[in-house]
């Protein structure tokens, strides 16, 4: 097993230092890290999934948002990082996959359409956040009126 391969193993691993040292190196690889990363996503083990989103959010590559929308329809803790994934990478084709989220139908998973509502203030599009306060559908303009009231703390 090659030394990136053991890496990506070893954000399952037993011991949490273990896991973060691995994280930290894959991170610290950058775009060299990115192929290995994206193959992650499709790991038999939702930790490694979620774990590889996040590494792929820091790593900020506009190459990983079809593969971080992919992800979409996961578990709960892989969805979840996955959209916090898509927020971190400073590219417009985040945005329609962010606006999706948050006007999906539906009332489940709230923290996950508010996720993306934070993503869309920090990209700027606040317009398109107090449009959503417009919304008849609750979980929509509750999602954008939160993501509003949260983003002077925003870096």
């Amino acid at each position: 097993m090659d030394e990136m391969s053991q890496l990506v193993a070893d954000l399952n691993h037993a011991e949490h230092l273990r896991r973060w040292q691995a994280m930290v190196a894959l991170w610290q690889q950058g775009a060299a890290a990115f192929p290995i990363l994206v193959q992650a996503l499709h790991h038999a083990e939702a930790e490694v999934r979620w774990r590889a989103a996040v590494l792929l959010g820091w790593i900020g590559d506009a190459r990983a948002v079809p593969s971080l929308a992919g992800l979409l329809n996961e578990k709960y803790e892989v969805k979840i990082n996955a959209v916090w994934a898509l927020g971190q990478i400073p590219d417009a084709a985040v945005i329609p996959r962010l606006l999706e989220i948050l006007y999906a139908a539906g009332d489940a998973e709230p923290d996950i359409r508010y996720v993306a509502a934070l993503a869309l203030v920090k990209h700027g599009h606040q317009a398109a956040i107090r449009t959503a306060l417009t919304s008849e559908h609750p979980p929509t303009f509750q999602a954008a009126h939160a993501a509003l009231a949260t983003a002077s703390y925003l870096p």
